[in-house]
């Protein structure tokens, strides 16, 4: 009887101990996991937002022609429509951000549009100009996209700058406090 107790002790023990080393094996990948690369984990947050980074907030609605000042209509392609996406872009900190229409593509169900040429004939669209530190644009773009294609798409902008530019939306900056 005495040696069964301490074999189930010593059994007790020996679980506790993987139990434990199985604990600290998750609190290693944990910490791995947190260098700042993305993360699956909700609980993974960044404590504070980057010095340098460019603002770029936007909206879009689809249309079916753009009416020009011009007097005339553009019509999209067959099967698509126009989705007109109106940008706020604010420079915080870097010396300069250059903006030109042509950097921004429109991802729409894993395929990158170009803006459509049509984008000159809005009211308002965005022009190219150099934001210098504080500086604020906006402005609209035009981009064609299949009618069919869904309600979710992001905007992006590729600089051609030797520069990495950090882009956040407001939203990233919630994120952040």
């Amino acid at each position: 009887m005495g040696k069964t107790i301490i074999i189930v002790v010593a059994a007790i023990a020996l679980i506790g101990l993987v139990m434990v080393g199985g604990c600290f094996s998750l609190a290693i990948i944990g910490a791995a996991s947190d260098s700042g690369e993305s993360s699956s984990s909700s609980s993974t947050s960044v404590s504070k937002i980057p010095s340098e980074y460019i603002l770029m907030d936007y909206t879009g609605k689809t249309q079916s022609s753009i009416a020009s000042s011009y007097g005339y209509n553009t019509m999209p392609d067959s099967g698509k429509v126009f989705l007109i996406v109106s940008v706020k872009l604010e420079n915080h900190g870097y010396e300069e951000f250059y903006v030109n229409p042509t950097n921004f593509e429109l991802v729409v169900d894993n395929v990158a549009y170009d803006p459509d040429t049509a984008t000159y004939s809005l009211d308002g669209y965005i022009d190219s100009l150099t934001l210098k530190n504080g500086g604020k644009t906006s402005g609209v773009l035009a981009f064609q996209i299949p009618k069919d294609s869904s309600n979710s798409y992001s905007l992006e902008y590729n600089s051609i700058s030797w520069t990495d530019y950090n882009i956040l939306s407001s939203s990233d900056i919630l994120n952040f406090q």
